[in-house]
C-alpha cells in the first residue's frame, strides 16, 4: 500500500492472541476456528492444535467456516473448553462494503453454551499495551487512531490513552453521540491529524 513498514511493525489481533495463549495458557491445546493462515501461525508458534479434546476453542475471522466447525466448537465449549476470541468486531470492511465478522458468532456460542469469551484484541487494553511495549513507550504516550467506536475508542478509554476518531470509515458523529465516549479529537480523516499536532491538540 506504499507504507514504509515491515511485518515487525505490525501487530494484528492474531499475533496478539498467539502471545496471549503462550503467556496465559502455556502448554494448552487449541481448536482453531479460523482460516488456514491462522492455523499455521498457531502451529508455528508451538501451540498444539487438537480436533478431538482441546483445552481451548479459539474463534477468529473465518471465511472458510462450516457447520462442522461450528458444531465441533459448540460441543467442545459445552464440555468445558475455554473460549478465546481474537476480536469482537461485528463487521469486516471489504472492497465492496462489509462482511459479517466474528462478533455475532461470539454471541451465538456464548448464548448456546454459557461460555464467556476472553477477547484478546480491541477493545481489550492488552493489545494496546503490547504495542506500547514493542515501541518502547508508556501507554500514556500513545495516541489511538481508529474509525470504530466500540473497539478503537473503547480500547483507548480502557487503557487511559489519548484517541482520535476518524470519520472516513465505519463511525459517524451520530454514533459517537450515543456511545458515551469522548475521544480526544474527532477528524474527517487521518489527513487531518498533522493539523492537530501543529495546534498541540494531541
Amino acid at each position: 500500500m506504499g507504507f514504509d513498514v515491515s511485518l515487525d511493525n505490525i501487530l494484528t489481533s492474531t499475533t496478539a492472541t498467539v502471545r496471549y495463549l503462550r503467556s496465559a495458557h502455556p502448554g494448552r491445546s487449541v481448536y482453531p476456528v479460523g482460516v488456514e493462515d491462522l492455523v499455521n501461525e498457531i502451529s508455528e508458534a508451538g501451540i498444539e492444535t487438537d480436533e478431538e479434546d482441546p483445552d481451548i476453542v479459539l474463534l477468529a475471522f473465518d471465511t472458510s467456516i462450516t457447520y462442522e466447525k461450528i458444531n465441533k466448537a459448540y460441543r467442545f465449549l459445552k464440555n468445558g473448553s475455554l473460549f478465546v476470541a481474537t476480536h469482537p468486531d461485528d463487521l469486516c470492511p471489504t472492497e465492496d462494503g462489509y462482511d459479517i465478522d466474528i462478533g455475532p458468532f461470539i454471541r451465538m456460542f456464548e448464548s448456546m453454551t454459557g461460555a464467556k469469551a476472553e477477547i484478546v484484541g480491541k477493545p481489550n487494553r492488552r493489545m494496546l499495551e503490547m504495542a506500547a511495549e514493542k515501541m518502547g513507550v508508556r501507554t500514556s504516550e500513545v495516541v489511538m487512531v481508529g474509525d470504530r467506536i466500540y473497539t478503537d475508542m473503547r480500547m483507548a478509554e480502557n487503557a487511559g490513552t489519548r484517541s482520535v476518531l476518524v470519520l472516513s470509515g465505519e463511525a459517524t458523529r451520530e454514533d459517537l453521540e450515543g456511545s458515551g465516549l469522548s475521544p480526544t479529537a474527532v477528524v474527517g480523516s487521518v489527513a487531518d491529524i498533522p493539523a492537530l499536532i501543529e495546534k498541540s491538540a494531541l
